[in-house]
């Protein structure tokens, strides 16, 4: 008897399946993230600041266990993207490649609480709601902070700061609203992934035939 088991299509699919549960599809994922960052930033223009560029830079930080591709990611995505928008004031882009940085940390942290050994728990998606609260306070405050020290638009003492502030808070809704969303979004994605390769829920596995 000897097992001549050839490779199906769904073979191969759990083994993508599983090549991204185990966090090692590192290109394809790397992809996804600049492609989806990319078309976001044309395509969801009715809310500002209603993008899931945080949420994205957020889970390649928990993502990628080389620091070198979720900076990239990152760097892609806003790059790409600004060189065909137009760049802008620099300290604002400043200010926003600040934040995006800061989303990057807070995902290295939710990685060092759920590494990819480990399954994904309650304990992941509450350190992707903590993140997503984090990231989008440092959004606001780092890129309105840029717009007030700037100085044209308020005047540079502490009552047009508080103007500043108190003016960017429907534009703060829509940054929370966005991050918790797409966070989550994501987080699931990963989650239902994971639950299909390793537990093999959809039967993606073909048995091995023995043959003689």
């Amino acid at each position: 008897m000897s097992n001549n088991h050839q490779p199906t299509l769904a073979d191969r699919a759990h083994k993508v399946l599983r090549s991204i549960a185990d966090r090692k599809a590192t290109l394809p994922v790397f992809a996804l993230i600049v492609i989806a960052g990319v078309f976001s930033r044309f395509l969801l223009v009715g809310e500002p600041n209603f993008k899931p560029i945080g949420a994205l830079v957020l889970f390649a930080g928990f993502y990628f266990s080389q620091t070198r591709w979720g900076v990239a990611s990152l760097l892609a995505i806003m790059l790409i993207s600004d060189l065909f928008l137009g760049f802008y004031e620099p300290m604002m882009m400043l200010a926003v490649y600040s934040s995006l940085m800061v989303c990057f940390g807070l995902g290295i942290w939710c990685r060092k609480l759920t590494p990819a050994n480990a399954n994904v728990s309650g304990k992941t998606f509450a350190s992707f709601l903590i993140s997503s609260l984090g990231m989008s306070c440092a959004f606001f405050l780092l890129t309105n902070f840029a717009v007030w020290s700037s100085g044209l638009w308020y005047p540079s003492t502490l009552e047009g700061l508080t103007q500043c502030f108190a003016a960017a808070i429907p534009f703060f809704r829509n940054t929370l609203s966005s991050d918790l969303l797409f966070s989550q979004t994501l987080l699931v994605g990963y989650a239902t992934t994971c639950l299909v390769a390793k537990t093999d829920w959809l039967g993606l596995r073909t048995p091995a035939v023995a043959k003689k």
